[in-house]
């Protein structure tokens, strides 16, 4: 392959194939690699038209039409993803995952109603289940003391049923409420074996680590208020 310097037509055009070829091997998400990948195909397609290469063109327009179609049933997919009122919530916090992705994410786990008392986890013990809190709320408790409430639109036993170890609190639900669990070790087994989605839960954990870090300080604060002595 002859290098043309980058100042002209064809020497931009194949830099061009070259730089976005280096850049699908560094982009995470495999969405971004394949249009990388269909970048690559396009700007070597048309040097190799300009270059008369039978044997280039005939390899990027493969190139192009394999990444092409890939391209395609990915928007397909998402384009047919529907999602309920009550999953909107973890579509938004997922938002590191295409809508295809998350609604299979979800399609891996159930739905339940809980009632007030139920024990989602318990201090000390291994996380059975990640829960999606999607309306209701729950109760926070570490060593037999109220830390924090978890209103809706939080995960709960997120950190642990990911990582397997056991849980830091003790969180029961406070009234009726609707979530969406999934089996830790399947979850576990999940996000090792599908692209994205390990890296885009540990992203929504650590908002929802953070924000429970905010209410638990606020929680224990509003106590020791209560408990001061006037």
């Amino acid at each position: 392959m002859h290098f043309d310097p980058i100042t002209t037509p064809d020497g931009l055009l194949l830099h061009l194939m070259l730089a976005m070829l280096v850049l699908a091997a560094l982009l995470p998400r495999l969405s971004g690699v394949r249009v990388a990948l269909a970048a690559a195909a396009i700007a070597g397609l048309v040097y190799f038209i300009r270059t008369t290469s039978l044997s280039g063109m005939v390899w990027t327009g493969v190139l192009l039409l394999v990444t092409g179609a890939q391209l395609a049933r990915l928007v397909i997919g998402d384009v047919r993803a529907g999602f309920r009122p009550e999953e909107q919530g973890l579509l938004a916090t997922l938002d590191g995952l295409s809508r295809s992705h998350v609604r299979h994410l979800i399609d891996q786990g159930l739905w339940l109603n809980g009632k007030a008392g139920d024990v989602l986890t318990q201090e000390g013990q291994a996380v059975p289940n990640l829960y999606y809190l999607a309306s209701g709320s729950a109760t926070v408790a570490s060593g037999g003391k109220l830390v924090a409430t978890c209103p809706p639109d939080n995960f709960i036993g997120e950190v642990t049923a990911l990582a397997g170890t056991p849980a830091t609190g003790t969180v029961v639900l406070d009234q009726p409420s609707r979530i969406w669990c999934m089996p830790a070790d399947k979850l576990r087994v999940y996000a090792d074996t599908h692209d994205g989605v390990r890296a885009a839960l540990e992203r929504a954990f650590r908002k929802a680590l953070t924000d429970k870090l905010v209410a638990a300080n606020a929680t224990i604060a509003d106590l020791s208020n209560v408990e001061r002595p006037a």
